[in-house]
């Protein structure tokens, strides 16, 4: 009975995720154009934030119960599963022009200095440190204090919005939407998670399997919905947006506020094999932006792919 359940509730929160990431994006849109802020700056902010809640909360609880390893795997996974997957999908079916640049550029460097510091962290002292930790929560706190200054710059050279765009009925209903999505993204994300987990465990898989897995794919379903919905509506400057600044959440805030609980092993098969692979999926992904190409070319989704099922081959190779 209890394994039925498990099903039921997973498949309740899978329903919760797909139709708050309608009502959530939907009402982004409405911002941005209203606030007149450009879409890919929206969503490596508004939107990233709100959809790795699920992940700042699963990382966060379990690093004080003292799970670490699947405190870390949860982050890192992720990671991997935004850019694999999520970012993979999005440059395959639509190609999306490249466009701001130089704000891809800096956030594309932030998340390969983010990388190389795992690496020399683990390297040196065999874990994420509580310092370390702090470090990287101060660095996310100066890419937030960026981002709005890059937002209020943009706002200030575009023309004022339409007066009748303002009206009270317009602004209470997107709050709504906003609100309800929200809501539906992370109570949908923890039924999914929670018994998603439940389901792996009936199964045998090992707890870093699960969190570099389940819990990731679980927590990261927030981001594939609201870029799947962001595909129907042809809006991929917010999925770019939101897939940069979900890793970049993942990487410097949800680590950085883990490590500092609790301080987060770094060593063995994950530093030697998996994170060189997240680091290379993550180049794939985004070695574009470093280009003049206008547009992303679609091979460049199909490798960050194939790199992702070899990342989920070597997981299964890895003593953990």
């Amino acid at each position: 009975m209890q394994q039925v359940l498990s099903f039921v509730f997973f498949a309740v929160g899978l329903v919760m995720i797909v139709k708050g990431s309608d009502f959530f994006l939907d009402a982004v849109i409405w911002c941005a154009k209203i606030l007149r802020i450009p879409e890919v700056i929206m969503g490596a902010t508004v939107v990233s934030i709100c959809t790795t809640l699920p992940e700042l909360t699963v990382s966060t609880a379990l690093a004080l119960e003292g799970k670490t390893d699947m405190a870390l795997g949860n982050a890192y996974g992720a990671i991997t599963f935004n850019t694999g997957i999520i970012l993979a999908l999005l440059i395959i079916m639509l190609r999306p022009s490249i466009d701001k640049k130089k704000t891809l550029r800096q956030n594309a460097l932030m998340l390969f200095g983010g990388i190389a510091l795992s690496f020399l962290s683990g390297y040196l002292f065999g874990e994420f440190s509580r310092i370390i930790g702090c470090i990287f929560i101060g660095i996310f706190i100066l890419y937030l204090i960026k981002n709005g200054f890059d937002a209020v710059q943009e706002a200030k050279d575009k023309e004022k919005a339409k007066e009748d765009q303002t009206r009270g009925e317009k602004i209470f209903k997107n709050i709504v939407l906003f609100a309800v999505g929200v809501l539906g993204i992370f109570f949908g994300a923890q039924l999914m998670v929670e018994h998603g987990t439940k389901i792996a465990e009936i199964l045998g898989v090992p707890e870093m399997i699960i969190a570099l897995t389940m819990t990731a794919v679980g927590t990261s379903l927030p981001e594939l919905f609201t870029t799947l919905t962001a595909i129907r509506k042809k809006k991929s400057d917010i999925s770019i947006g939101s897939a940069l600044g979900a890793n970049t959440i993942n990487l410097f805030l949800i680590i950085g506020v883990a490590s500092a609980v609790r301080p987060l092993p770094l060593e063995g098969a994950f530093l030697a094999r998996l994170l060189p692979l997240t680091a290379l999926i993550i180049l794939i992904a985004f070695y574009p932006v470093f280009t003049k190409k206008e547009r992303y070319p679609r091979h460049a989704g199909w490798l960050a792919l194939c790199g992702y099922l070899v990342y989920v081959a070597a997981l299964f190779v890895s003593d953990f």
